[in-house]
């Protein structure tokens, strides 16, 4: 009686250990790894000079990748969740009075193409995503983080409100137009920063690029392969690095 009683209670941890493993990134990290393809790559500057020709090609990318059988969505974004966010910026906040020098709410910021959002597995809570829209020429937008709707606007809508990154020669305001979870770093040393908003990547667009790329009803590491073709494809001299399913 006592053996069969321990056994039972390690099948049931066994059972919330496999079970926690799973809820991690989906609760606790706040986007999913599984069916999920990732990878970097560089624009090299002697092709892509400007900043539509780095547009230009991720659009054509993103094309591509989402044509492709089995993909149910694909973006590209400065960096991806499991890294955490890492690149950190002050910022002011329209309508309130102007912090002293030092003293400005801080965030750490990404820059996204659309579907960027549903691709990882990060939550739409309010408002919209970005979209084709969002351009260089476009009014500025942002999407933000609940905890920084939470800290900077209280149990008030942020949306339609604007913020401004401080520090500049000059103030260029953006509107909020979105409010999605919170992620968190995978690493377990990481400095957690309350504060996460994100921007159209089409609006500061930048050569170093994070692709993700969404499975549906295929293992992410059967299209690996056909991935990286697709992207030869487009610039046989574009090497993907480190393309491979994200739960690896």
């Amino acid at each position: 009686v006592g053996q069969f009683a321990l056994a039972m209670v390690l099948l049931a941890g066994a059972g919330l250990f496999v079970r926690g493993l799973h809820e991690l990134n989906n609760r606790r990290y706040g986007w999913e790894s599984d069916h999920l393809v990732t990878g970097t790559m560089v624009l090299p500057t002697t092709t892509y000079r400007g900043d539509k020709e780095i547009t230009d090609f991720q659009r054509l990318a993103l094309e591509r990748l989402e044509a492709l059988p089995g993909v149910s969505s694909a973006s590209v974004s400065y960096s991806m969740p499991f890294f955490g966010l890492s690149e950190p910026r002050k910022y002011l906040v329209a309508g309130r009075e102007t912090p002293q020098p030092g003293h400005e709410p801080a965030a750490v910021i990404n820059g996204v193409r659309p579907h960027y959002f549903e691709t990882v597995g990060t939550r739409l809570l309010s408002g919209r995503a970005f979209n084709a829209g969002d351009t260089l020429t476009s009014p500025r937008v942002f999407i933000i983080n609940q905890a920084m709707a939470r800290g900077l606007f209280g149990g008030g809508s942020p949306l339609g409100r604007r913020i401004a990154q401080a520090g500049g020669k000059t103030i260029e305001w953006g509107e909020i137009v979105g409010v999605v979870g919170d992620i968190q770093s995978v690493y377990p040393d990481a400095i957690p920063v309350t504060y996460q908003l994100y921007q159209p990547m089409a609006q500061e667009p930048r050569p170093s690029n994070e692709i993700a790329v969404r499975t549906a009803g295929i293992a992410p590491s059967t299209l690996v392969d056909t991935i990286r073709t697709t992207m030869a494809a487009l610039d046989p001299d574009l090497p993907v690095r480190q393309l491979q399913p994200a739960e690896a």
